[in-house]
């Protein structure tokens, strides 16, 4: 990509038991530096596939705005990364989704990063590369009207981690993660 890259890692969460759902996603560049952050709560059960895909959706919309506005280059490239396979292989073309609903959502999504950029492209990423994004989504309804700068620290904090260039991902187990959500829960106050 020649052009300045950008790098949207984005997620998707449900919680079908509270009938809660959530999408998230932030915006780097290549220096790992914040430009954009959103977090999208529902009040319904949507399945996690639909939270994945309105995230993509929400994304590509998002950096249309931003283009619009002069806030990120006309010319750019632009990543996606997600740890949801059917999402990278919708991207791909490699394959459809079966509900009607999250195939719209998707199609347009797709339509708009391709009036985008040419030079994209969508990356298959770990949960833990990919926990930023999954703390906004799994905490969609908690977080209320953020910002950079009101973001909680351990958030903010995971920011600042994936911009040392020493920040090794393997310190992301599953149990620092499952720690780190419940540290979460507890300072925001979501159901368990």
């Amino acid at each position: 990509m020649s052009h300045p890259k950008f790098v949207w890692n984005i997620d998707g969460s449900s919680v079908i038991h509270h009938e809660r759902a959530g999408s998230g996603g932030i915006l780097r560049d290549e220096q790992m530096g914040f430009k954009e952050l959103f977090k999208k709560g529902f009040d319904v059960g949507f399945s996690s596939s639909f939270t994945e895909v309105f995230a993509f959706y929400h994304a590509m919309v998002i950096t249309k705005g931003m283009i619009q506005h002069g806030s990120l280059p006309k010319q750019l490239g632009l990543e996606i990364r997600t740890d949801f396979e059917p999402l990278v292989k919708f991207i791909r073309g490699e394959c459809v989704f079966s509900d009607p609903t999250e195939k719209r959502l998707a199609k347009k999504g797709h339509n708009i990063l391709k009036s985008l950029t040419k030079c994209w492209k969508v990356t298959k990423v770990t949960r833990s590369s990919n926990f930023v994004a999954d703390l906004l989504a799994g905490n969609a309804h908690e977080l209320g009207n953020i910002t950079y700068d009101n973001l909680p620290e351990i958030i903010k904090n995971e920011i600042e981690n994936e911009k040392r260039s020493d920040w090794d991902e393997s310190e992301r187990t599953d149990e620092y993660m499952e720690q780190k959500k419940r540290e979460l829960r507890g300072r925001l106050g979501e159901p368990r």
